[in-house]
């Protein structure tokens, strides 16, 4: 293709190659309407689409969080209630989604499946560009907001997706914190001062008039950003895009620009409040954050550079930062984040757990500290380490699932929608480059000098509990909703009833036949039949097992080491966890703790232990904990990984009770944070605890037992030290065992020999001795608790356990499951329920789970919960629509991996006996079920229910009005 050639509307602009990500890069502009598109064209068969806008809010209606959602609820071209939700369920997609960020919004998606790529791009676009918003307001009212009066004598109340939602984010104290610490940063920027996702205050306050006046400005060719990635024929695409969509429309001017920033005279100081409950206390509850606007996001080596610094000075064991406010004892946990998300980087550290009059001493200790990292500069094996893991993971490309394509996208953003390259953050050799050979010279200093020290652009803020506020909120809201009842004339009210009465018919309905029949499909001759393999050979070594996974790495060798972790008694458990977290973060006899954590990031791209349950795939008592270390370590750097891990094994000192102190306050903060922010995985892993021994054990290890394990090691520390040391060691010494021992290794197949070689050395560091696997003794009991928040939603989870039930496994309950949870649970319980999400999940061990997100309601959710049942009884489809359920459940099984993911996903078939026969099996049973094995399908659920468990994480009063349904109602957070 030719620079500056017209190719299908499209003049081409640039075109360069992009060494760092294997790509060709194509810049394009719409003749027509100035849009702008880049491609970047490589091998990878998951391809990608992403089309941004730049939409600036002037307020915290939300109107540009709502507008996202609501675009998704039907086209132009596909008049049915949610494209979005029969995507999702009949899809091979391997991503879909769309995300409202402070200044613009993005529509990405993927997917290997040629036919079903374009499929998605064509309702991504119709959507964006023709959504139905215009021809009634019920999405507006669902997905935004409106007033619920279901009749005369009823009580005038707020519902809405989003409403909702945005209540429970800004229940959690962290996530209203970093809210309130840009609109703190950036009160001068309108775009900024205010919240895009929509504070629940002022949600109500937008009017459908200026929701449609929102999409008229901004969603247009001329204010979009499109995004192509993978091996495709871009001319075809070029061509329909602008055939079918950007032709149509004119070039006009859009005021989408985000202006630049106004510095401030002084370090400003804002002081904000959130709620607890009446029954926690307020000491140590404060968060202090000390936040600094740093520069724009358009250059590459400055953003990676922030990204760095961030790192070095409160993310590593060794930052200085975060180890002398920790030593401070102002506060019990301390973060840091860097933001490269908007128009400007910005960078911050948060003191959790402080008192709020403790703000002087906590800047004083900050602005000490970066004043002498400035004068005597930082510790070059700490600068070393940051640098050389940001390099290992800029080379590696794993974004933990997420497709490279996607984050690519993302990345082009940063630069490209505020008027800058789009090739910006896509080549970072230079940048590397650069900071390598300045790193040690001042480089990171000068940044502390001249963007922190030197700049008056920032915000101390500081977050304070305050008792019952959500509560006096919810009561000022019923308050206000009962005058403005009053105020109503009786048309008025009528109205509003008749409206409700509307929108709740709407959302019972069902989409015809002809409506489902303009949505593109997939058919079962476009899904893979077979199962996808991976790689495994199993070589036998002086009584260990090592799994080979021939797979390439880019000289990468993934090293997982799995120690048999059988422990005989209930209450040690916890103590495997433990070890897991202090590995690596406390001293060595060859290393002190920041030593040893700066060590590790030179030469390995990381070394992390955990404890993994495996139950058996055939046995559930046989559990098969695994204490695994992963590790991953470039082929030159093994020597080197290979001194690091033995001495992780044979010179680990665990006698230093105040490095415990400061390691078990972290991890307390972060599960506190857990709590609200993932409550509804809390919630479900621990109703399966009722009912599994596997979930019994899982949530010794990383549920709310664990959490009180920690709380009562902190309450007892002084006097129980020695005692929790002596078993530690005891633990430990018996864990680093060559019996049993599982290396798993992926690697090229020219790499394979020096691996092996390196795994045989570590071995021989490694004892050999036998002992006696005593039987694990688990109690289960229906404990069904209501775990009590200040939070103004609930996460409401029901379990069972269907083999207890005397059910087997089936790969049909994949597609049960896929049914249930975009037909009945999405419509039941986030439609009509105002819940942000709801789902529903089956595994081989008999795990049974239902739980919401987000959730203003909780004896309702349970309802529609128990009613199921009925529903699966009676399901009746046409053959389109369980073929659109078998599609969406394969998709779902044929995520792309990564190379260690697939070595990983290899180990754990063999573990847990996992054949490939038996996944073939489940596989041929997704793709050969009838409808009336749907309905057979009820009887499991029906056994399922008259033996279940429940935990609702939710707000007091709610959980006190369902008293009940509860055996225990407890405070969550001590």
């Amino acid at each position: 293709m030719e620079i500056g050639k017209i190719y299908n509307g499209f003049i081409l602009k640039d075109k360069k190659e992009i060494k760092e990500i294997d790509s060709t890069g194509y810049l394009f502009e719409h003749e027509k309407t100035s849009a702008k598109l880049f491609y970047l064209n490589n091998k990878d068969d998951n391809k990608v689409f992403n089309i941004a806008f730049r939409t600036p809010p002037e307020d915290s209606t939300g109107v540009a969080h709502i507008l996202e959602h609501c675009v998704l609820n039907g086209s132009r071209k596909y008049p049915v209630k949610e494209p979005f939700v029969e995507l999702l369920k009949g899809s091979l997609a391997t991503f879909l989604n769309a995300m409202t960020y402070p200044d613009k919004t993005v529509y990405p998606v993927a997917s290997r499946n040629h036919k079903d790529f374009n499929n998605l791009m064509d309702v991504y676009l119709d959507a964006v560009f023709y959504p139905n918003i215009y021809k009634d307001k019920l999405s507006f009212m669902q997905e935004g907001w409106h007033y619920e009066l279901c009749d005369k004598d009823s009580e005038l109340t707020y519902k809405g997706v989003v409403y909702n939602e945005m209540k429970g984010s800004y229940s959690s104290p962290e996530s209203l914190l970093f809210r309130k610490i840009q609109q703190s940063l950036f009160c001068d920027i309108t775009t900024y001062s205010v919240d895009s996702g929509g504070d629940p205050e002022h949600i109500p306050d937008l009017t459908y008039e200026n929701f449609i006046e929102f999409h008229k400005k901004y969603y247009h060719p001329s204010n979009s950003y499109t995004f192509l990635y993978g091996d495709m024929d871009i001319e075809e695409k070029l061509k329909y895009i602008n055939d079918e969509y950007f032709s149509s429309f004119e070039r006009i001017n859009i005021d989408s620009y985000i202006k630049n920033k106004i510095d401030c005279a002084t370090l400003k100081e804002f002081y904000y409040s959130y709620s607890i409950t009446n029954n926690e206390r307020e000491d140590e509850k404060s968060y202090l954050s000390i936040n600094y606007v740093l520069d724009d996001t358009l250059n590459c080596e400055k953003t990676l550079a922030y990204s760095m610094l961030g790192d070095i000075l409160f993310e590593m064991p060794s930052s200085p930062l975060k180890k002398a406010l920790i030593e401070s004892e102002i506060g019990k946990d301390v973060f840091g984040y860097v933001d490269s998300d908007i128009k400007y980087s910005t960078i911050g550290v948060v003191v959790k757990n402080s008192e709020k009059d403790k703000k002087d001493e906590f800047k004083e200790i900050f602005l000490k500290i970066l004043n002498h990292i400035t004068e005597r500069g930082l510790d070059p094996k700490l600068v070393e380490g940051v640098v050389n893991s940001k390099e290992f993971k800029l080379r590696e490309a794993n974004f933990g699932g997420y497709p490279k394509g996607i984050i690519y996208a993302l990345r082009a953003l940063t630069s490209w929608i505020y008027d800058g390259d789009a090739y910006e953050h896509l080549f970072f050799e230079d940048a590397l480059k650069n900071i390598k050979e300045n790193m040690l010279n001042g480089y990171f200093e000068n940044i502390i000098k001249n963007k922190i020290l030197s700049c008056s652009n920032g915000a101390l803020v500081v977050l304070s509990p305050e008792k019952s506020l959500n509560e006096k909120k919810e009561k000022d809201i019923s308050s206000m909703l009962y005058d403005i009842k009053n105020s109503l004339s009786a048309d008025e009210i009528d109205e509003i009833i008749e409206n409700t009465k509307i929108l709740i018919n709407k959302q019972r309905e069902f989409d015809s036949k002809e409506a489902l029949d303009t949505l593109p499909k997939l058919k079962i001759e476009d899904i893979n039949k077979e199962v996808e393999r991976y790689p495994i050979e199993i070589i036998e070594h002086e009584g260990a097992k090592l799994f080979y996974h021939e797979i390439f790495t880019n000289k990468i060798a993934y090293i997982d080491i799995y120690f048999n972790a059988h422990i005989g008694v209930e209450k040690d458990i916890p103590y495997l966890k433990l070890i897991a977290e202090l590995l690596g973060k406390i001293d060595t006899s060859k290393h002190d703790y920041m030593e040893f954590s700066n060590e590790i990031n030179i030469h390995t791209g990381g070394i992390d232990p955990n404890i993994v349950l495996y139950p058996d795939c055939f046995c559930d008592d046989i559990l098969n904990p695994k204490f695994i270390i992963r590790s991953k370590v470039l082929i030159t750097k093994l020597n080197d990984f290979k001194e690091l891990i033995v001495e992780m094994f044979k010179e680990t000192k665990f006698d230093d009770k105040k490095r415990w102190i400061e390691i078990i306050n972290e991890l307390k903060s972060r599960m506190e944070m857990e709590f609200i922010s993932e409550g509804h995985i809390v919630s479900f892993e621990r109703a399966w605890s009722y009912c599994s021994k596997a979930g019994k054990y899982n949530e010794y290890i990383k549920g709310l037992d664990f959490y009180k394990f920690l709380c009562d090691i902190i309450e007892n520390i002084e006097v129980k030290f020695e005692e929790y040391v002596l078993k530690i060691k005891t633990i430990f010494k018996n864990l680093i065992n060559k019996n049993e021992i599982i290396v798993g290794f992926t690697c090229y197949k020219q790499d394979k020999d020096i691996v092996k070689t390196a795994i045989e050395e570590i071995l021989l560091e490694v004892p050999s001795f036998e002992r006696d696997n005593v039987d694990l003794e688990l109690n289960l009991e229906k404990l069904n608790e209501g775990l009590i928040t200040s939070s103004q939603i609930q996460y409401v989870s029901l379990a069972s356990n269907f083999k207890a039930c005397g059910y087997e496994y089936s790969g049909k309950l994949n597609v049960l499951k896929a049914i249930v949870s975009f037909d009945y649970l999405w419509n039941k319980v986030r439609v009509m329920g105002g819940a942000y999400g709801c789902f529903i999940n089956f595994s081989r061990n008999g795990r049974f789970i239902l739980s919401s997100y987000r959730d203003p309601n909780l004896k309702e959710t349970i309802d529609v919960y128990l009613s199921m049942v009925d529903y699966i009884k009676n399901y009746d489809c046409h053959e389109d629509e369980l073929t659109k359920s078998i599609l969406g459940t394969i998709s779902k099984l044929d995520y792309p991996l990564t190379a260690s993911q697939k070595g990983e996903t290899a180990d754990e078939l063999y573990i847990r006996n996992i054949s490939y026969d038996l996944l073939q099996k489940e596989r041929n049973e997704i793709l050969n079920i009838k409808l009336d094995d749907i309905k057979q399908l009820s009887r499991v659920i029906e056994a399922c229910f008259k033996d279940y468990g429940i935990c609702v994480i939710g707000g007091e009063e709610k959980i006190n009005n369902c008293r009940n349904l509860f055996n225990n109602a407890v405070q969550l957070i001590r």
